[in-house]
């Protein structure tokens, strides 16, 4: 993942290793390697980042944003991680990918959900995910707290993000790019492309599309044209 915080851009370099945490500021200077782990779902929270490490059984560690302090926080097995508001929300690869809540302490661990998720987004004081199970494929959304679950589509989505009201995916099956409104409704197809991944940044989408003669191409909308 990729945290842009303040001057500074903190990623997983794949050019260097397997996917070592770096840091480098937003003008391409001063980069630094923070670790020697294969690192995935960086989150920077204050001045500590919070990563899966599947150099290590893809469990939970964090290091100071200058690189000191790195430390182990738990043995469970993770699938994803966000970190929002205090709370870590992260799936148990063990179990399913089944959605879990807790405190950054390591206290007050909540179960928030029955069905495998996927691509979670925490934003408002929602949670919005992606299940691919058997009988329950489709976007869903609680509170923070687990409760009001609602399914938003039964749409199989891939890679879902949250922009305001708006949650952008793209189907499983057509790898076409939509667009869905936070409670369901107002959900359209935005173009027939062969999307293989997007990020956000501002009011832009940027996503990559592969070709049928085995390229890909970066290229950008700006999300109001949802």
């Amino acid at each position: 993942g990729i945290n842009v915080i303040g001057d500074r851009i903190y990623y997983s370099n794949h050019d260097d290793g397997p996917g070592y945490l770096y840091t480098v500021k937003t003008d391409g200077s001063d980069r630094k390697r923070l670790n020697t782990d294969t690192s995935a779902y960086v989150n920077v929270i204050g001045n500590t980042v919070y990563y899966i490490n599947a150099s290590d059984g893809h469990t939970l560690y964090t290091i100071k944003t200058d690189g000191s302090g790195r430390k182990k926080l738990g043995s469970v097995k993770l699938g994803e991680a966000v970190v929002a508001d205090g709370r870590i929300y992260y799936t148990n690869w063990d179990e399913g990918q089944i959605l879990y809540s807790v405190k950054t302490d390591g206290s007050d661990i909540i179960k928030l959900s029955h069905e495998d998720a996927w691509r979670i987004n925490v934003t408002g004081g929602r949670i919005y995910y992606a299940s691919h199970e058997s009988g329950k494929r489709g976007i869903y959304s609680m509170k923070t707290d687990g409760s009001d679950w609602k399914l938003l589509t039964n749409q199989r989505a891939s890679n879902i993000n949250v922009s305001g009201n708006w949650i952008f995916y793209w189907d499983f099956y057509d790898t076409d790019l939509y667009t869905i409104h936070t409670d369901g409704s107002g959900k359209k197809k935005l173009f027939d492309e062969n999307v293989s991944d997007m990020y956000f940044a501002g009011d832009r989408i940027f996503y990559t599309r592969f070709n049928w003669n085995g390229t890909y191409e970066l290229c950008m909308i700006k999300t109001e044209e949802s």
